[in-house]
Formats: C-alpha cells, structure tokens, sequence
C-alpha cells in the first residue's frame, strides 16, 4: 500500500531540501566526489531502490521492488522469496546489535537475514498489511513503522525467532496510523514522522505527544 504525502508531510520534506541545500555548498570545498551509475544492466535486480544499508561487513544491502540486492563492491548478488525472503519488495533494511539484517517489505512482510540464511517473521496477533517504512532497535526492542498501521514496538527477538509479539501504537495512543520513519536521538528519545507532524515517545505513559521544534513550520 503507498500513501500519497499530505501537506505536512511535504513540509517537513522541504525542511529536509532546504537543509541540504544549506550543507551541500559548504561540504563542496571539502572533498570531491566521484559517481558510479548501477543499473540492471551492472546486476542490480531492479532498476527501482527503496532503501541502502552498509553493514558491519561493509556489505551494501539495497531495497528494490523485487526483493534485496547486496554488493561487495566488485558484484551484485540478489534475493528474493525463492530464498527465503517473504513476497514484495524490500521497503527498509536494519541491522541489530547481533548482526542480523531486518527486511521491512511493501504490504506488510518482514524478513530476517542471520547471516547463514533468510528467515520469513511474523507477528503472533497484530494486524499489518501496509508497507513496512522503518525498523529501529533500542534498549530491548525493536520498533517497526508502518504507512497505514502505526508503529509496533515488538519485544527483542531472540535467535532463531520467526514470531515476534509486542505492542500497537496508532491514533489513540497520540501517534497516527500513517507513520514515515521513526529517529532515534543522541539521548535515545523516539521520533516519528508521520502525516500529523512529528510525534516523540513519552515512556512514562506509554504513548506519543505530539513534538514541535522551535522554528518548525506548522
């Protein structure tokens, strides 16, 4: 499921164009950059990227409409729901602080890579059909956003895991149900985007409230 973006979502996005706008002419008397073009015709398995990720192997993991492609800087190796990966294309991609690569997937799939093999996880009584926009770890959990179901903080999964509980967070619980990231700042404070402004995490009640900066435009 895509969402269209509402008006207060393209503000924020053109906050975020006007900042790199600022940064990028200050950063150009730093270094030079240099552009390599990767296509289908190079190996990538679809010409259409959601999402990259360097992992811990400086392995680059890339997002597509048909599964995830990952490069050693040389090739390209991709994978789809033949190797275990669940269907659609891969929307956002994370690493834990155990090594495992989360897949969040357009419609709702999640998948786990543990380093040997892909692992289809699902959730034991939430409902999520909507893309999956961001995956987050923090102390204990893992936080997963999504377009039209909100955001799940799902109990840290062990080893081996393919069913993961947790709790729902949606318009009642102050947050929304069309949720575009999620950040996670220097003091560990929880962000979300969504189509209601930005929304921060208040742990003492277990809900969201709604954050504004100064000088945000509302």
């Amino acid at each position: 499921m895509h969402l269209p973006y509402s008006g207060q979502t393209k503000k924020l996005l053109r906050l975020h164009a006007v900042l790199i706008a600022f940064l990028l002419p200050f950063s150009s008397f730093a270094q030079t950059y240099f552009f390599e073009k990767y296509n289908v015709e190079e190996g990538l398995s679809s010409s259409k990227v959601y999402t990259i990720l360097q992992d811990s192997t400086d392995h680059v993991w890339l997002g597509t409409e048909s599964g995830v492609s990952r490069f050693d800087g040389k090739k390209f190796v991709n994978f789809n729901p033949a190797n275990g990966l669940a269907p659609g294309g891969v929307y956002s991609i994370c690493q834990d602080s155990t090594g495992r690569i989360w897949f969040g997937h357009l419609n709702g799939g999640l998948s786990c890579f543990d380093g040997d093999r892909f692992l289809r996880v699902r959730f034991d009584s939430l409902k999520v059909n909507s893309d999956i926009t961001s995956i987050t770890q923090t102390d204990g959990y893992l936080w997963i956003t999504t377009a039209a179901d909100g955001a799940i903080r799902a109990i840290f999964p062990d080893q081996g895991d393919t069913i993961i509980g947790g709790r729902q967070y949606r318009g009642k619980e102050g947050l929304s149900d069309q949720v575009f990231k999620l950040y996670l700042d220097r003091e560990k404070n929880i962000y979300c985007i969504t189509d209601a402004l930005i929304k921060k995490f208040v742990p003492a009640s277990d809900s969201f409230e709604t954050f504004s900066p100064p000088g945000l435009t509302k």
